[in-house]
């Protein structure tokens, strides 16, 4: 488990949550930081409209650090399970939302064609190391991951879980859950949370000190729950979720090592993760946009200037409307800084320097220079002029209409029936793909990799006083994990056969009632088994979108680099990190459209140090130490 200093990009979690991925599922691989390529002092291009010569800039205090904390205990090795690969976002890759896709698969994909030879209908990932997930054209053979029941005969299990949908209905009237009650051994007890309302009845629950057994925890949304974690209220399951302990649950064994350490809390173990992509944000891009406007690839920062505005100026979409490049979301509009800036190799939120200190992205040259350039992108006409007002679900319909070559988004939301076949059903040439930013030098860039999961899944401390009590608890929630294709999997997220689903093409595809007593909207599987669900893979309709977002995230976590504060907890963060976003944002939009000069950034850091950006500094660096 972890604090994020997420304020900036709230924005982005929920558009993953609601963000439909026309396929069959998509979770979480390990990965392994990749170096952050040339260590020269970015310098931002001075153009407008057209190139000119980049101005020499003053060199950072400190070349961009992929140092990261040690993991929490020791991290399991990876499980030879029949697990998928990969990492989505912060929710919804629509399991249950694909129509049926056809088996065949495209001879070369959009994104760059495919990175392996299918075998089977699986495109093996090309670099499981890093994070790139698996791909699949079709969904592979049954199989069965679970080889006993796990709950004890006459056990009753409670539950806790966030829900995006219309509440399932109850379970005598929901033969989903009784079906599920069979299979697990266990009366099954769910308190479904309503999304809305999840921070305020979460706080309101641990409150009043009756917890159920299993608790749903968003600590990205909700952080001041971390305070509840370690006053106590939850279980260290680190000695059951290390080492060869791991062992007993295969298929949590087979979730990557980074995900154990990521969700950790000061090197502990609260919970098990609910694994999602590692390249999780990114730019949805117009690349026939690109090839019409002269830069189907980008070399520098300078390319990139240009061609924005050339999708602007140039009318890519071939008629005489009004187009633009760059677009942004809000509240809290970010201008797509936090993938720009990559371009300049700024730091994933925090920098942990040689001597132990930590620098905030904000502070550093590389993120002024980011802000210059998106001032500039903006005078020149490259933006979108209501850019600060625009919502997220505004912009998904500007791309699919072909009035933005590109905006920040989650990736889960970019294949299959997402924007891409949304802008296909506009314009059937339009291609919309995940844009990989080049150095600003011609250098390589880096890239903000995400945490890997969406909230966890915790024991209250009440359940864990018995420690076979505990061993029963994870058996049900490794069940909850088994891998895509698996016959627990097909069941978890589309039901009973004839009952919730049929097959179509060789698919199982959602009826109503499914939908009714399953849910659509919450993740990969049902919403009353949220609680944990196993790593992703690429899987679409057409299925050629797999190896496309295969690709996609290949070219991105080639330079990832992670956050020196994942896994630490700042009590100043929790309180005051959604004032620091407001700040960060309000003075971001001020400079970037003109309203204030560049100088003013210096202004701002001031007040982010002074209202608690340098106690929050001071309480990671703390917590890293101390740990």
């Amino acid at each position: 488990m972890t604090v994020i200093t997420r304020g900036t990009r709230a924005y982005a979690r929920r558009a993953i949550l609601r963000g439909a991925v026309g396929g069959a599922a998509t979770a979480a691989v390990g990965a392994v930081l990749a170096a952050c390529g040339s260590s020269a002092t970015p310098v931002a291009p001075t153009s407008a409209a057209t190139t000119v010569a980049p101005t020499a800039a003053k060199p950072a205090a400190t070349t961009a650090s992929t140092s990261a904390p040690a993991a929490a205990a020791t991290a399991p090795a990876s499980a030879a399970t029949t697990g998928a690969t990969a990492a989505t976002t912060g929710g919804a890759t629509a399991a249950g939302s694909a129509t049926a896709a056809s088996p065949a698969a495209s001879a070369a994909s959009a994104a760059g064609g495919m990175t392996a030879a299918a075998v089977d209908g699986k495109v093996p990932s090309p670099n499981p190391q890093i994070g790139v997930p698996d791909a699949y054209l079709k969904l592979p053979p049954s199989f069965k991951s679970v080889a006993m029941t796990p709950g004890n005969k006459g056990s009753k299990v409670s539950a806790y879980v966030i829900n995006y949908d219309p509440p399932i209905p109850p379970r005598d009237s929901n033969k989903y859950w009784q079906e599920l009650e069979k299979r697990l051994g266990v009366t099954y007890d769910v308190i479904q949370s309503p999304a809305a309302t999840y921070q305020e009845k979460t706080t309101a629950l641990i409150a009043g000190g009756d917890l159920p057994d299993l608790v749903f925890l968003d600590t990205a949304g909700a952080p001041d729950l971390n305070k509840a974690i370690l006053q106590g209220a939850f279980a260290d399951l680190s000695s059951f979720l290390t080492g060869d302990a791991l062992k007993d649950y295969p298929n949590l064994a087979a979730f990557a090592p980074v995900l154990w350490k990521n969700v950790s809390l000061n090197k502990k173990i609260y919970g098990v993760p609910r694994p999602r992509f590692l390249a999780n944000n990114g730019f949805y891009f117009r690349q026939d946009w690109a090839d019409k406007v002269g830069f189907s690839t980008q070399k520098n920062a300078d390319d990139v200037f240009n061609m924005f505005v050339g999708m602007s100026k140039n009318h890519p979409d071939g008629g005489t409307g009004t187009t633009f490049g760059l677009s942004a979301s809000s509240p809290r509009p970010q201008f797509g800084i936090d993938i720009l800036k990559g371009m300049f190799r700024a730091p994933n939120e925090w920098r942990l320097n040689p001597d132990g200190t930590l620098t905030r992205d904000y502070e550093t040259d590389e993120y002024r220079q980011t802000v210059d350039f998106a001032r500039r992108l903006w005078a020149a006409g490259g933006y979108h002029p209501d850019s600060t007002n625009l919502s997220t679900n505004q912009n998904k319909d500007l791309m699919a209409g072909g009035k933005i070559g590109a905006y920040n988004d989650g990736l889960a939301g970019l294949m299959g029936a997402g924007i891409r076949g949304r802008a296909k059903t506009v314009n059937p040439s339009a291609l919309v793909t995940g844009w990989s930013p080049p150095g600003f030098d011609g250098g390589k860039p880096v890239y903000n990799k995400y945490i890997g999961y969406f909230g966890f899944t915790a024991i209250s401390a009440k359940a864990a006083k018995d420690k076979e009590r505990v061993k029963e608890l994870l058996r049900i929630v490794n069940y909850f994990a088994s891998p895509f294709g698996s016959e627990e999997n097909i069941f978890l997220s589309k039901g009973i056969e004839g009952v919730h689903y049929t097959m179509q093409n060789g698919n199982p595809i959602l009826n109503d009632l499914g939908k009714a007593e399953i849910g659509v909207n919450s993740g990969v599987q049902g919403v009353i088994v949220g609680l944990t669900n196993p790593p992703p893979v690429a899987f679409y309709d057409p299925p050629s979108d797999g190896p496309d977002m295969q690709k996609v995230q290949s070219n991105l976590l080639a330079n990832a680099i992670d956050s020196a504060v994942w896994g630490y907890y700042s009590p100043t963060n929790s309180s005051k990190g959604a004032e620091l976003a407001q700040l960060q944002a309000d003075a971001l939009t001020a400079v970037v459209t003109g309203r204030d000069p560049m100088s003013a950034w210096d202004t701002f850091l001031k007040d982010w140090r002074s209202r608690g950006g340098d106690q929050i500094r001071k309480e990671y660096q703390d917590a890293i130490k101390g740990a």
